[in-house]
């Protein structure tokens, strides 16, 4: 095995959780909209319910920002280096680690927030039946 295999297998899983953590983020929106109470001429969502929605908003937030933040940072260093290419003739140059940090952190904080979210829905629920 080399390197670039355990990258791909990375970004691999990279993907399918930010995928599974984004559709459970929805799921959890529209399982706290299904649990609101409807009055007479309008509705209300308990409180717990809505702390866990805005952690699943933070969390669905922080998916937008990783995505904005990626390309932004990917882009600029690609065309820092597409003019510093003008004056070499290697096409090879570093790439410091520290240009993912912004992805990785928002990655986290994502997952993170979701996983909140649901562990409110799910202790809300727990409450109501027992």
């Amino acid at each position: 095995m080399q390197v670039q295999d355990c990258v791909k297998i990375y970004f691999s899983y990279v993907k399918q959780t930010s995928d599974i953590v984004r559709q459970m983020g929805l799921a959890g929106i529209a399982l706290i909209w299904a649990s609101k109470i409807e009055g007479k001429s309008n509705f209300t969502i308990e409180p717990a319910m809505i702390s866990a929605g805005i952690f699943l908003l933070i969390g669905l937030a922080c998916d937008l920002l990783q995505h904005i933040a990626g390309t932004a940072i990917w882009a600029i260093f690609a065309r820092l280096k597409e003019i510093s290419s003008m004056t070499t003739d290697s096409p090879d140059f570093y790439v410091p680690t520290k240009i993912n940090w912004p992805t990785i952190l928002l990655f986290w904080l994502k997952i993170i927030s979701v996983l909140t979210g649901y562990a409110l829905i799910i202790t809300y629920l727990i409450r109501r039946l027992l």
